[in-house]
C-alpha cells in the first residue's frame, strides 16, 4: 500500500512539473479574471427563480452541451421549461436577483431550453457518460460574446493529446473556482491544469474510472465546487471534456471530466438528426403553437373518463398527486365526481396513437380534492383540484414531476417571464390529440 501511494504521490508531483505548448508549470496554478469576450462559447444554465446552477458550451448556434446530471432533479429529468441559458455574459451578479436587468448587459442574449437529450447510457450513481444536449427554441446571434467552441473531429491519441501533464483550462461562474478559502464573487474564472493519469486519478479518487470515458485533472490550491457541472474542459484549443464531479470543494481530489471524442457518434447523431429549430405557427386562439414531444413536457397528463377519453390536462406534481382545474373533476353543483370513473394517461405525446400508448403509463385515481373556496358561479375562482393515485407513478424520461415554488413569487418577477402552456385542447377547428405548447406573455 504505502509502495502505491509513493508511486501516486512522484507521478502527481511529476504532473504539475510538465510543461506543454510552451507553457511552464507556474502558470499551473494560475486563477485568471477573464471577459465573456475570451471564452465566448461558455454559457450559463439557469434553473427559473433559483438563478445559475451549471455552465454549458455553445456547440451550435441551437444546441448546448452540458453534463446530464444538470439536468436532473433529484432522481427525474427536469423539464425544460425549468431553465433558461444566459450567453455573452462575464458577471452573473445581477443575474440572482433581477433577469431583467441582467441581460441588459451589452451583448447578452437569452435562450429557452425546448428539449433535454440525455446520454442514453448515463449512470448517475457512476456518473459515467455523464453528457447531455440542450436544444434552444430559437437560434443565438453569434458575435464577439457569443459563438461555437471547437470540438475534436475524431478520436484523440491518450499518448499525444491526452498525454500525461498536458496544460489544459477549465472555465466557469462557481464562487469557489478559486484558490482555497477564498469565495469570490459571480465572475467569469479561469485556471490552468494539467491531465492527470487515469490511474492515478482513479486512486486519488477511489474509483475504477475507464480512460475511455472519463479525463482528470488536478492543479494544486485550485478546487471547483457546486456550479462548475458542465463546463467545458479545453486543450489545445479543443473541448475534450465536459465537468462531471470537481465538487469536493477542497482542491485535494482532482477534477473528473466525461470524455468528448469518444462520444461524438452520439453527440453528430442528435445533432444530424434534429433538423431545423421549430418556430411554431399561429392558432386561431392565439399564441405560438407547435407540437413537441412528451419528453420536454414530462409532467403534463390527460385526465380521461373511462369509455369517453380526454377531458382535462393535469400536471404531475409529486409521484402520486396531479394537479388540474377544480372544473375538471366536480358536478354542476361544485361537487367532487367519482374519482373510480376516470383514469390519467402520462409518458405518450399523442394517445391517438396505439404504439405511443404502449410506453405510456396509467395511473388510477382514488381521490379528487377540490380547493375549498371554489366557486362555479361566474368567475370560477380557486379553480384548483387535486387527484391522488391509487399508487406512485415510475419516473422515467417520459414521465416526472413537475417542481412547485417553494414561496409567493414577486410581482416584478412573476411579470418579467416567458410562460409555455402545454395540453392537448385545440388551438384549431381540427387538431390532433398530440400535445402541444401555445407560448404567451403573463399580462396583469
Amino acid at each position: 500500500m504505502w509502495l502505491r501511494r509513493l508511486a501516486a504521490a512522484i507521478s502527481l508531483a511529476l504532473v504539475l512539473r510538465v510543461a506543454g505548448d510552451g507553457e511552464d508549470e507556474r502558470h499551473v496554478n494560475a486563477r485568471l479574471e477573464i471577459s465573456i469576450e475570451d471564452r465566448p462559447y461558455l454559457v450559463s444554465l439557469h434553473k427559473k427563480l433559483r438563478g445559475h446552477v451549471c455552465a454549458a458550451s455553445l456547440v451550435s448556434t441551437t444546441w448546448l452541451l452540458t453534463a446530464a446530471y444538470c439536468l436532473h432533479d433529484g432522481y427525474r429529468v427536469s423539464g425544460p421549461a425549468e431553465y433558461i441559458v444566459v450567453a455573452g455574459i462575464t458577471d452573473l451578479t445581477a443575474c440572482y436577483n433581477n433577469l431583467e436587468e441582467c441581460v441588459k448587459t451589452e451583448g447578452a442574449q437569452v435562450g429557452q431550453p425546448s428539449r433535454f437529450v440525455v446520454h442514453p447510457n448515463y449512470d448517475g450513481n457512476k456518473t459515467l457518460n455523464d453528457l447531455a444536449l440542450v436544444r434552444l427554441r430559437r437560434r443565438l446571434n453569434l458575435g464577439v460574446r457569443v459563438n461555437e467552441v471547437n470540438l475534436p473531429t475524431n478520436v484523440l491519441d491518450p499518448e499525444e493529446e491526452l498525454r500525461n501533464g498536458t496544460l489544459c483550462t477549465i472555465v466557469g461562474w462557481s464562487r469557489r473556482l478559486i484558490t482555497r478559502g477564498d469565495r469570490g464573487p459571480k465572475l467569469l474564472f479561469e485556471m490552468r491544469v494539467s491531465l492527470l493519469d487515469i490511474e492515478d486519478c482513479s486512486y486519488k479518487t477511489e474509483r475504477d474510472l475507464d480512460a475511455t470515458a472519463y479525463l482528470c485533472t488536478y492543479a494544486e490550491n485550485v478546487v471547483g465546487c457546486l456550479g462548475d457541472s458542465g463546463s467545458p474542459l479545453m486543450c489545445r484549443g479543443f473541448q475534450v471534456g465536459v465537468v462531471s464531479s470537481c465538487l469536493n470543494c477542497t482542491g485535494w481530489k482532482p477534477c473528473v471530466y466525461s470524455r468528448i471524442d469518444t462520444n461524438l457518434p452520439w453527440l453528430k447523431h442528435v445533432l444530424a438528426s434534429a433538423g431545423p429549430p421549430p418556430e411554431g405557427e399561429a392558432g386561431e386562439f392565439g399564441g405560438c403553437v407547435r407540437f413537441v414531444e412528451i419528453e420536454d413536457q414530462p409532467y403534463v397528463a390527460s385526465l380521461q373518463k373511462i369509455a369517453k377519453g380526454h377531458v382535462c390536462t393535469a400536471t404531475l406534481i409529486t409521484t402520486r398527486w396531479l394537479l388540474t382545474a377544480a372544473q375538471c373533476i366536480v358536478d354542476r353543483e361544485g361537487k367532487p365526481l367519482p374519482a373510480a370513473d376516470y383514469f390519467v394517461l402520462m409518458g405518450s405525446s399523442n394517445f391517438t396513437n396505439q404504439i405511443d400508448l404502449k410506453v405510456g403509463q396509467r395511473g388510477w385515481p382514488d381521490l379528487f380534492v377540490v380547493h375549498p373556496m371554489f366557486k362555479t358561479e361566474k368567475t370560477l375562482d380557486y379553480d384548483l383540484g387535486l387527484i391522488r393515485l391509487q399508487s406512485k407513478l415510475v419516473m422515467s424520461r417520459r414521465v416526472s414531476y413537475v417542481p412547485l415554488p417553494d414561496d409567493i413569487i414577486p410581482g416584478e418577477i412573476l411579470h418579467s417571464l416567458n410562460c409555455t402552456v402545454a395540453g392537448w385542447g385545440k388551438t384549431k377547428k381540427k387538431s390532433p390529440k398530440s400535445v402541444h405548447t401555445p407560448l404567451s406573455n403573463l399580462i396583469e
